[in-house]
């Protein structure tokens, strides 16, 4: 396999052929995962160059063409193989008039001030229901598509989303626009309610789980196994099943089986305030462990990923104002809590966490070895102790979009002379 050159042409439906430049020429792989675009006619008219991995068996590619006023029937799509030697150019033919609009797709929250929802597909298919193309919306939840005048069938999916007015809807698209019309179809949607466990001693644990293109991981298994412990001392009986090891009159003696049904959802239904060895069926490569430590959050209902791949989530001082001389010191103690409710040692909050004083001429700082905050007054005046999630360690896996804010009510400090 090595890189090669592929040409692609675009052309009018003329009876003699005139090139037809600034088309926006998209490439995706075969999985629909976004490659490379660009613009025909920047060099050549009506042609662009991209260089892509190709073998003598050739590997496919998806291109979509996109330009206002242009319409590439009967889809603006094609799919190609790429060979290496290069192929031939592939030839795209286009009609410049009123046949083709400019369609855009937004996915977006039902909030007061709507947020964008990346990632989420957008499935076209004809009023007749004949699938024509995919789409992932961007950073903004939009897509956009050249399409002729019509009606069509769009499928939404989000995982965790519910859109308002459902799954499958039919939009029309106008061309000419009559005053006021309009071809950006948007599609608010909103998370349902978390499930949670009517059992005030155990959590309903919830989630998807997809491959890197997002499709559904199906029947797979999670396996929650007891951690085995034994009290320092203790009179007699079995090692301990878990931790904990007995809820309410119930002993925890075997792994609990948990799986994934054909969407990629699962629902775990474990005790609060616990940890177990998980295993995920599939989920083991060279670099990562087949099973580890998962804490089970202290709350009726919680979200897979905010348990699997916890983060800080807000930071409680104590107190929350500190009046000092000046030469005297006083002591504040943070309390990071996790996406999982569990709460972090402090004695590990530097690793996670960058404390700041706004103004080291009023006070100063230092961190003791347990994680408390020492503060000594420097001069007289006013300052606050202010907390952020580290900015020299990652400490959260990377999720689009971004995890939420971390929540924190600074400290106000006051020195008097």
């Amino acid at each position: 396999m090595s890189d090669v050159t592929v040409t692609i042409r675009t052309f009018d439906d003329q009876l003699t052929p005139v090139e037809i430049d600034s088309v926006l020429v998209r490439v995706y792989d075969n999985l629909e995962n976004f490659v490379t675009e660009g613009f025909t006619g920047d060099v050549t008219p009506g042609e662009i160059q991209f260089l892509l991995p190709g073998d003598i068996l050739g590997i496919s590619y998806i291109l979509r063409f996109l330009k206002a006023g242009v319409s590439f029937l009967p889809q603006p799509r094609l799919d190609i193989e790429v060979t290496d030697p290069a192929p031939a150019p592939f030839v795209v033919t286009g009609h410049v008039g009123t046949t083709a609009a400019i369609v855009t797709f937004v996915a977006k929250t039902t909030d007061v001030t709507p947020l964008p929802l990346p990632d989420t597909k957008f499935s076209l298919y004809s009023d007749s229901d004949l699938f024509i193309t995919e789409m992932t919306a961007d950073l903004l939840g939009e897509a956009q598509i050249s399409l002729a005048a019509g009606s069509y069938i769009i499928r939404l999916l989000l995982p965790l989303w519910t859109f308002e007015n459902g799954p499958t809807q039919t939009i029309s698209v106008l061309d000419p626009l009559p005053v006021g019309g309009t071809n950006v179809f948007d599609f608010p949607a909103s998370q349902p309610a978390m499930p949670v466990s009517s059992d005030p001693l155990m959590c309903r644990i919830s989630g998807y789980l997809t491959d890197d293109s997002l499709q559904p991981l199906q029947r797979v298994k999670i396996r929650v196994m007891p951690i085995l412990t034994n009290p320092d001392v203790k009179m007699s009986g079995f090692p301990g099943g878990g931790n904990p090891a007995v809820v309410g009159r119930s002993m925890i003696l075997r792994e609990a089986v948990f799986e994934t049904d054909e969407t990629g959802y699962v629902e775990m239904i474990l005790p609060r305030d616990s940890c177990y060895e998980v295993h995920i069926h599939g989920y083991a490569t060279p670099t990562v462990p087949t099973y580890n430590a998962v804490y089970v959050p202290n709350a009726a209902g919680a979200y897979i990923e905010d348990v699997f791949f916890p983060y800080t989530s807000t930071v409680v001082f104590d107190p929350v104002t500190l009046t000092l001389a000046i030469g005297e010191t006083g002591t504040i103690t943070p309390e990071i809590t996790g996406s999982n409710t569990q709460t972090l040692d402090n004695k590990y909050a530097q690793l996670f966490m960058d404390f700041t004083v706004a103004d080291l001429t009023v006070a100063g700082m230092a961190i003791g070895s347990s994680g408390a905050i020492v503060i000594t007054g420097l001069q007289a005046g006013s300052t606050t102790l202010t907390v952020a999630r580290s900015s020299k360690r990652t400490t959260n896996a990377n999720r689009r979009p971004n995890i939420p804010a971390l929540v924190v009510t600074p400290v106000t400090i006051t020195v008097t002379p």
